[in-house]
């Protein structure tokens, strides 16, 4: 049996303000979509925001893409939810996220004996992104890099051969960039894309051989 993982690309659409101590205007851009036109004179920035997340996943399983009868089918995902930042001056940050996220795989089955079908499996997690911010006050852009964990709420299966096949809980790599769209001294919007790479397995071991592709 070999490990199930999961890549996903999202585009991410962001709405954030920033709490401050200190701070004068500037001509400067956003910085990562939160400090639109602000330059700080400290050390520390807090800022915080809402997040939407709408992308496609993929279902990564070297037996599967050697099954020629296994055909990966395009399959939505999406995620929602908050993030807190604290900020070392214009230049980074650490950004710390909620989301309710959403990803899947449908795949189109060829049989023989049955006939044709469709399997969709859809994971709905609760995912925790840290990560490490790098901003551009210049041009109002941002890259992010970072661990994530997610932790499992519930699936879904069709047709449903498999009772508690996946594991609570996997660990993820996340990798983004994006830049600013609008906003003030303490409110802005920005956007991006997000790639995550679920390098753990998403499979329990000792269930996966009930009937989950494998």
């Amino acid at each position: 049996m070999k490990k199930i993982a999961i890549i996903t690309l999202v585009s991410l659409f962001s709405v954030g303000a920033i709490a401050q101590q200190k701070h004068h205007k500037s001509k400067s851009h956003s910085s990562g979509g939160t400090k639109h036109g602000v330059k700080s004179t400290g050390s520390l920035f807090m800022d915080f925001g809402i997040k939407g997340m709408i992308g496609s996943s993929l279902f990564i399983n070297s037996n599967l893409f050697e099954d020629n009868s296994y055909n990966h089918g395009i399959t939505s995902s999406y995620a929602f939810g908050g993030k807190f930042a604290l900020d070392f001056g214009e230049h980074a940050a650490l950004v710390v996220e909620g989301l309710y996220g959403v990803v899947g795989q449908k795949f189109n089955i060829t049989d023989s004996i049955i006939g044709d079908w469709t399997k969709a499996i859809k994971l709905k997690s609760i995912d925790i992104p840290i990560l490490l911010r790098k901003n551009n006050p210049e041009t109002g852009s941002y890259a992010e890099i970072g661990p994530q964990i997610s932790l499992l709420r519930g699936f879904t299966e069709s047709p449903n051969v498999t009772v508690n096949g996946f594991n609570k809980n996997y660990w993820s790599m996340v990798f983004g960039f994006g830049g600013y769209l609008w906003g003030t001294d303490n409110f802005g919007i920005s956007s991006g894309l997000r790639f995550v790479y679920t390098f753990q397995d998403i499979m329990d071991q000792d269930l996966s051989e009930q009937g989950s592709p494998s």
